[in-house]
């Protein structure tokens, strides 16, 4: 599979759902460990959210809720307790729910917790995407739950987005497909790295 490249931001989700799929299903079976049965979980729309989705029908008291069109069809098809944020369909990234509608309804939940991915991490610890709406969504899960979960596959290293989301200090796990404690200029302000 070919790697992201810096014009991700004029791909489908479906060309991203089937770009480095390896390196995300490997972050998607890492980020299980942070799972325990019973928990309820948000996921972004990110296409790495949409593989973790894949593997929660493993926890049968898991409850998920979600701004992505094709995480929900999914969980709702392997029979997991999922509810969508409702919202507008992001004219950007169509498989994105967002807006206020969304934004509210999330911010009446809390989540043990929130899976979400990015465009880039700098090494300075920024962490960054490109729509601006969706982050809008993530950082209201982010606020309302106990632990922030970043996905982030090796290619993402060292990108800069448009729209800073948060920094790492401001998460408490970074889940890659390869050991990344050395790409950033102040190791001890990271989040623990999975």
């Amino acid at each position: 599979m070919k790697s992201i490249n810096d014009d991700e931001s004029g791909m489908s989700f479906f060309t991203r759902k089937h770009t480095n799929v390896l390196e995300k299903r490997l972050i998607a079976i890492k980020a299980l460990k942070l799972v325990h049965d019973g928990d309820m979980i948000f996921l972004d729309s990110s296409s790495t959210s949409y593989f973790l989705a894949e593997y929660l029908s493993e926890f049968p008291n898991v409850t998920v809720v979600t701004n992505g069109v094709d995480t929900l069809a999914a969980l709702a098809a392997k029979g997991v307790n999922v509810y969508s944020s409702g919202g507008k369909v992001y004219s950007e990234n169509n498989a994105a729910l967002t807006g206020e509608f969304a934004r509210a309804a999330i911010s009446k939940i809390h989540a043990d917790l929130c899976f979400f991915s990015v465009h880039g991490i700098t090494s300075d610890g920024g962490i960054y995407d490109l729509f601006q709406h969706c982050n809008e969504i993530i950082s209201t899960m982010m606020q309302n739950s106990d632990k922030k979960v970043c996905l982030c596959d090796n290619t993402k290293i060292g990108k800069r987005g448009a729209f800073k989301i948060c920094n790492v200090s401001d998460i408490d796990y970074i889940v890659c497909d390869r050991d990344i404690s050395g790409a950033f200029t102040h190791p001890d302000t990271l989040s623990l790295i999975f």
